[in-house]
């Protein structure tokens, strides 16, 4: 992990990275976009297929809730000379947000499951924008905005007893 976050202004528009499993927390996300990022790099591998979806949910989340475009790289194939990661699954993509301007699935491209190559597509910095000012759902400022005014949840036992609460952090 780094010790902090960073938007990079660039021609092709305002870029956050988010390393792998950093695209399952939805608050780095939330920093990167309310910091100005329209598009989010999502570099990766996973060893195993339900990493890979886990991933794949995640970064298509991220770009439903920060009406951004995010790039899912991932590593695949074998790479023995990387202990750590020496096979990887996947496919890498571009997402886009739920919003008009963007395919209905999100999806602007995908590569073939465990096929190495690129992955290209389009994405329109003119959309993205239309998409933050017009959206069906809230943006990340929105979000940041309600999380102070939430309400305190409460638990109750319905028809028996009571599980107890998981320890913080379990």
């Amino acid at each position: 992990p780094g010790t902090g976050l960073t938007v990079f202004d660039t021609a092709l528009g305002r870029v956050g990275i988010m390393v792998s499993g950093d695209a399952e927390v939805a608050a780095i996300a939330r920093s990167l976009v309310t910091a100005g990022a329209e598009v989010l790099l999502v570099p990766g591998g996973a060893r195993r297929l339900q990493e890979y979806w886990r991933q794949r949910i995640a970064a298509m989340a991220r770009a439903l809730e920060g009406r951004c475009a995010v790039a899912h790289a991932v590593a695949v194939g074998d790479a023995d000379w990387l202990a750590a990661a020496n096979r990887n699954v996947g496919a890498a993509a571009i997402y886009g947000p739920f919003e008009p301007g963007f395919p209905d699935d999100g999806i602007v491209a995908v590569g073939k499951l465990n096929v190495a190559g690129w992955v290209h597509g389009e994405v329109s910095l003119d959309a993205l924008r239309r998409a933050r000012s017009e959206a069906a759902v809230p943006g990340p400022a929105e979000l940041a905005a309600q999380d102070g005014r939430l309400p305190a949840v409460e638990t109750e036992a319905l028809g028996g007893e009571a599980e107890p609460a998981p320890e913080e952090g379990r």
